[in-house]
């Protein structure tokens, strides 16, 4: 497929009736606050709102539900336990309240967790991951799926006007909401990430120190219906041994096929991606161009055409962008400066209503602000000069998704 091909699979123009929202935690009090554009492709509401002020989180990742509100998972302290709260938008597309926080506790014998990650399972409904603080082992938890009951109704045959009284298969809600906690095959991991495979079920990968080396670590459902640890193929080791890689995260390309991008130990960006798509074989791990730099953190995101875009930052406050322009023959776009920054921090990638991507960076040291940019125009090379502050106050965590009911 060449450049143009791979533009063409996009038919209709881009658009998606959403607004991009961020969730954090106060580094002041700990509380989980959030603060959205007013509409699709609009300006950032004035100031930020509480998700809930009377308890207070270390830990928190933000998601999507079924029918597209945003969900927050935080966990509490002093007390350790998982709180889930989901968004109740207004007519209007203001989040008036948040349902929550539902607690889901912890599992037996986790002291905590040092990271929870969420994503959509296969049904639509919500799945969550945590690393426990002690082990370093994964934890799963998920909203269970819908029974199917049996109903007996009345209908009356056509041609006859004789009603007769049949049962058929309904859909009806789970006897209780959530799953127990689970424990996914013992792997110690330092930090992971979760994302949905082109089949939808959901692959996991992670960074762990093995060998006195750095190693990324990948699993996957073998359904899109899993609903236990054995419904998991085993933890394979991604860079085998032939080189050092950290700091993975995961995107479908427009093939179907999920990719891999993370860091090798010199800082350079390393690329693989799954051939055939939903399998478990990988192509040979490559450098989507040298940076001429070491990276210290990467994200990434798509463009309106579905193309994988990658920001790097370096330790000179400097952000690249690189766009893979063509899945099928691997070419990229090249390493263009997108910005500069006061300090690094993490990143996230993510595109509006109208497909025009915005970067998210959350200041490490210093005074820990959000600021965020945007590209001028759909799918364009240039982006805002200046950077929008989205918070003067110090956050300790962030996540931002794209709220599907403003």
């Amino acid at each position: 497929m060449t450049q143009g091909q791979d533009a063409a699979r996009r038919e209709v123009p881009y658009f998606e009736n959403s607004r991009l929202m961020a969730i954090a935690i106060n580094a002041t009090n700990s509380n989980l606050i959030w603060r959205a554009q007013d509409k699709p492709n609009g300006q950032w509401v004035d100031d930020w709102a509480w998700v809930n002020n009377a308890n207070q989180y270390d830990v928190m990742v933000a998601g999507v539900a079924r029918d597209g509100s945003v969900v927050v998972l935080g966990q509490a302290k002093p007390a350790s336990a998982v709180h889930f709260y989901v968004e109740a938008p207004d007519s209007s597309g203001a989040a008036v309240k948040w349902l929550g926080p539902v607690d889901l506790g912890l599992p037996p014998g986790v002291p905590g967790f040092s990271q929870l990650v969420t994503t959509r399972g296969g049904d639509g409904k919500v799945n969550v991951f945590g690393l426990a603080r002690d082990t370093g082992y994964v934890w799963w938890i998920y909203e269970n799926p819908d029974r199917i009951v049996e109903e007996t109704i009345t209908v009356t045959p056509p041609g006859t006007d004789k009603p007769i009284t049949i049962t058929v298969p309904v859909s009806a809600p789970p006897l209780t909401p959530w799953s127990a906690w689970q424990q996914l095959a013992a792997r110690k991991l330092e930090v992971m990430t979760a994302a949905n495979n082109g089949d939808t079920t959901i692959a996991l990968a992670g960074t762990a120190f093995d060998d006195a080396t750095q190693h990324i670590f990948y699993t996957r459902q073998m359904t899109p219906a899993a609903q236990a640890p054995g419904d998991w193929i085993a933890w394979v080791d991604m860079t085998q041994g032939h080189f050092d890689g950290s700091s993975p995260t995961l995107r479908l390309d427009p093939l179907g096929s999920l990719n891999v991008i993370g860091l090798g130990s010199g800082g350079e960006v390393v690329h693989t991606r799954q051939v055939p798509a939903n399998s478990d074989s990988f192509a040979p791990w490559a450098n989507p161009f040298q940076i001429g730099t070491a990276a210290v953190g990467i994200a990434n995101g798509i463009d309106g055409d579905g193309h994988i875009v990658v920001v790097a930052e370096d330790g000179a406050k400097t952000v690249r962008v690189n766009t893979m322009a063509d899945t099928e023959t691997q070419q990229w776009s090249g390493w263009q400066i997108l910005a500069t920054v006061f300090q690094t921090g993490p990143m996230t990638l993510d595109y509006n209503a109208d497909g025009r991507l915005t970067l998210f960076l959350r200041e490490t040291s210093g005074p820990q602000r959000l600021l965020c940019k945007s590209q001028v125009a759909f799918n364009s090379s240039s982006w805002e000069a200046s950077w929008t502050l989205l918070s003067r106050s110090a956050l300790s965590r962030y996540g931002v998704v794209r709220d599907l009911t403003p």
